[in-house]
């Protein structure tokens, strides 16, 4: 077709040759014709190519931007932390099923009947959700407490980070806010992590160096610690923590490294227990986690020292996390 087009031009301006010769150059305007006609069909593939990108992020967005009740689905380790009243903490293990509908088991550390006592609360619970399409939502929980009673209350929840798999967003950390105070007469608040479907927990999932902090709260005076553990993956846990304590005198604080020794037992749905010698059980929960051949090797996890600390009075709680090998 474009060569037709250059013949019929030539043809039709052939007989001005003998008048402008040099005004006039056949290989020119074939040249000109054809740049012309490159730079249209690039300006029309061009344009195909922005409506092509446009129509797809217009699809994906509108594809993958809503939360619904899908995007709470599989095992979520919860962090519960008391606020006002006396101090108390829990783990919570709890499972969405993506319909509106959770179930789940917590242990809980509240104030003891004598004061400086504690009591382990183990329950099982059971609920329902709403999530919204912006990520905020609403729930109720039915929790069976250990006298053989159940308790009832509201919750309120948001989605705090998501990523889109398949399309869809996926909830991977949810802030939680139940809405009766607790029995420690503090206001609860909860932090929920998804853990990974596949894999499993064992002692092994709990191998490398991590990191150690420690918080105390509810004491007469604050306290804080940090350090390095080492586990072996078999069991056993050791390194140096730094506590940060009261003084001698009123005011007046002291850092003293000691030794920590720390034998374990993971349990299959990522719980356990930590029993140092001569000291308080800890209980464990693994918060994060990452699969390495079919094993969930801890990258972190929260503790809580089931009694008080005895020269302040704090409930103690933290972390452990994992840092490179």
């Amino acid at each position: 077709m474009l060569s037709s087009i250059v013949r019929e031009c030539k043809a039709k301006i052939s007989p001005l040759l003998t008048v402008c010769p040099k005004q006039l150059n056949f290989i020119s305007l074939e040249r000109l014709i054809r740049h012309k006609s490159l730079k249209l069909m690039l300006i029309f593939f061009g344009i195909g190519i922005l409506l092509f990108l446009g129509c797809s992020s217009s699809l994906q967005s509108q594809v993958a931007t809503d939360f619904n009740n899908d995007s709470l689905k599989g095992n979520y380790a919860l962090i519960d932390k008391g606020n006002g009243g006396q101090p108390n903490a829990g783990v919570t293990l709890i499972n969405f099923d993506g319909r509106g509908k959770f179930t789940g088991s917590t242990t809980q550390n509240f104030p003891g009947a004598n004061a400086g006592t504690r009591t382990i609360a183990k329950a099982t619970f059971t609920g329902n959700y709403t999530l919204e399409k912006q990520g905020i939502g609403t729930g109720q929980i039915i929790t069976n407490l250990p006298d053989g009673s159940t308790s009832e209350n509201k919750l309120n929840l948001v989605v705090t980070k998501a990523k889109i798999i398949d399309q869809k967003r996926e909830a991977e950390e949810l802030f939680l806010i139940p809405q009766n105070l607790t029995p420690a007469n503090g206001l609860e608040t909860v932090v929920a992590k998804r853990l990974p479907d596949e894999g499993k927990f064992t002692n092994a999932s709990l191998q490398g160096n991590y990191s150690y902090t420690i918080i105390g709260e509810g004491g007469q005076s604050p306290i804080a610690g940090l350090g390095i553990l080492t586990c072996d993956g078999k069991g056993n846990c050791s390194g140096n923590i730094a506590i940060n304590r009261p003084g001698a005198s009123a005011g007046e604080r002291t850092v003293t490294t000691t030794s920590s020794v720390m034998p374990y037992t993971i349990n299959s749905d990522g719980t356990g227990t930590a029993t140092p010698p001569n000291e308080s059980e800890i209980v464990l929960l693994i918060t994060k986690a990452e699969v390495v051949n079919d094993l969930k090797v801890a990258q972190e996890m929260f503790f809580i020292v089931n009694q008080l600390d005895s020269a302040t009075g704090n409930l103690l709680k933290g972390f452990v996390t994992k840092i490179s090998d």
